[in-house]
């Protein structure tokens, strides 16, 4: 339709200028049926506009237009000299709108419409059954029949290429067209799905620019923080998470860097626990574009792993206190029963029972001791010592036990050592583990203790820069622990039958509350014996 009006506006404007210039009395009648045909293509246009509201299949407008408009361009070149008419182009933008609405097949029929209205067109003027108007009308009688046939040839032809070519131009672009339909809608559909993955994960979800500027947050994200994402689109990072710190231009953050969970108020003033994960954002060109973050609220499941660590707390208090009733049960019962037979007259020996006495005291003493160090190990104050120091002072206070079963403790501390740790904890660390061993090994035997510093705290010794205190407990008799290596550490284990006390359990508690580890290694070979590694850090991270 706008094809239509600029090409009548077109030839308005150019018969206006033409009847301007030319001011004889003829030229108005001569130029009468342009300003006809410039007025029948108006009311067309108005007329097919007003069908196309009106009738539902567009497809019989169209039809209509195809047959009227080369009779239009017909009764045009009719009027301004028929063979020697300039308005034949005319034809050609028929078709071209032909092939535009119909494609190859409309196309092919205003091309043989309009040749067959054009051809007997020719053939009437050159016959003499109509007389053309013309501004300046030629000689007939100097036209051969040859020239007729050229003119209308040559214009054929013309109408059939033109309506081949503009039906391929026009095929294409209908495929061109639809492919690209079915891709933007391809596209929407892609986004309309990303945004549904994104709204309807449970995880928070939100992307920053280059600037640190928030520029999408998911549905979680909203429900979390209690900010709505039009409040915060646009915004600086800091507007919902001021304390949350990104990794820097210059950080490799090419994978995924899980960040440290913290406490969170959210806008409603609910206190959460937080865990982040961030990577970063890019372009189909791998250009870095931003930052995409992921976090999820761990409130509940920190509350669960709390009771869950309650309850273990609790169940160990349980085991504890049972066997602690045990252990100290049998010392009362001996002291009631060595009480009760210094009450009676003649009998036994009161030195034997006041031995007795004072043994289940001792050892009533040291149970109470161990448990206060299980339970609270930080009373005690650090500080720099020499290692083979405190392990001499052990020794010797443990020198009168070992020479009954015929033990001996070889110390074999190359050089002298200091770490940052509580004296009473070392000395304690020591005499548990010697205690066990000769309250565990048979008589005889040698107990050998070596001490030097290494890189890390593993199972295998390897002299380092002195970032760890190895200590070696070597015992050459029958292993202590073969069997009971993973359960030795409990408190009260039960072993070969009987129940033990709280030394490994104690030694490990240490150990692990300055950040080291413990170790038990007993030969597949018997009688050979079993090696105890305790590693503990020279400069514990907690003190």
């Amino acid at each position: 339709m706008s094809l239509r009006v600029v090409v009548a506006t077109l030839l308005l404007v150019i018969t206006v200028l033409i009847q301007y210039q030319s001011r004889p009395a003829g030229v108005l009648g001569t130029l009468f049926p342009l300003y006809v045909f410039i007025s029948s293509v108006y009311l067309l246009t108005v007329v097919y506009s007003i069908l196309l509201r009106v009738i539902r299949d567009p497809g019989r407008v169209i039809f209509v237009q195809m047959i009227l408009d080369p009779l239009l361009v017909t009764a045009l070149i009719y009027v301004t000299g028929g063979i020697s008419s300039p308005f034949t182009f005319l034809y050609l933008l028929v078709i071209m709108v032909a092939s535009r609405l119909l494609y190859r097949r409309g196309g092919v029929i205003a091309a043989s419409l309009s040749g067959i209205l054009y051809a007997a067109l020719l053939d009437f003027q050159y016959l003499g059954y109509i007389a053309p108007l013309n501004f300046d009308p030629i000689d007939l009688a100097g036209i051969s029949v040859g020239h007729v046939i050229y003119q209308a040839s040559i214009h054929i032809t013309a109408f059939y290429f033109m309506a081949f070519l503009s039906s391929y131009w026009s095929e294409q672009a209908r495929k061109d067209a639809i492919e690209l339909d079915r891709r933007q809608r391809n596209i929407w559909e892609l986004e309309a799905f990303n945004r549904n993955i994104v709204q309807s994960i449970n995880t928070g979800l939100f992307t920053l620019d280059t600037h640190g500027r928030i520029t999408s947050f998911n549905r979680t994200a909203e429900d979390i923080t209690a900010f709505s994402h039009n409040e915060v689109t646009g915004q600086p990072l800091a507007t919902v998470f001021p304390h949350l710190n990104l990794p820097s231009e210059g950080d490799n953050i090419s994978e995924n860097n899980n960040l440290s969970s913290f406490q969170y108020k959210n806008r409603e003033g609910r206190e959460l626990w937080l865990s982040f994960l961030i990577s970063s954002l890019k372009n189909a060109e791998h250009e870095n574009i931003g930052q995409l973050i992921l976090f999820q609220d761990m409130t509940e499941i920190k509350a669960m792993e709390a009771e869950i660590q309650r309850q273990q707390v609790l169940a160990s208090i349980g085991k504890l206190t049972a066997a602690m009733a045990h252990e100290i049960r049998n010392p009362l019962a001996s002291l009631s029963g060595c009480a009760q037979m210094l009450g009676r007259d003649g009998s036994g020996t009161p030195g034997k029972f006041i031995n007795i006495i004072l043994r289940d005291a001792e050892r009533l003493d040291r149970l109470l001791s161990d448990f206060l160090l299980y339970a609270r190990p930080e009373d005690s104050e650090a500080r720099e010592i020499e290692v083979g120091q405190v392990v001499g002072e052990v020794v010797a206070d443990l020198r009168e036990r070992t020479g009954r079963i015929g033990m001996q403790v070889v110390i074999d501390l190359k050089s002298p050592v200091y770490i940052k740790i509580a004296p009473e904890h070392l000395s304690r660390i020591i005499e548990n583990l010697l205690i066990k061993i000769l309250e565990t090994g048979p008589e005889g035997g040698e107990i050998r203790i070596d001490g030097r510093l290494v890189k890390q705290a593993d199972g295998n010794v390897a002299v380092g820069d002195g970032k760890f205190l190895c200590l070696l407990v070597k015992y050459g008799g029958a292993g202590v622990f073969p069997d009971h290596t993973d359960s030795a550490f409990s408190p009260f284990p039960m072993i070969e039958g009987g129940a033990d006390e709280l030394g490994l359990a104690v030694i490990c508690r240490l150990v692990e509350y300055y950040g080291g580890k413990i170790y038990f290694k007993s030969p597949p070979e018997e009688d050979q014996g079993t090696i105890c590694y305790i590693y503990l850090p020279v400069n514990p991270a907690r003190l």
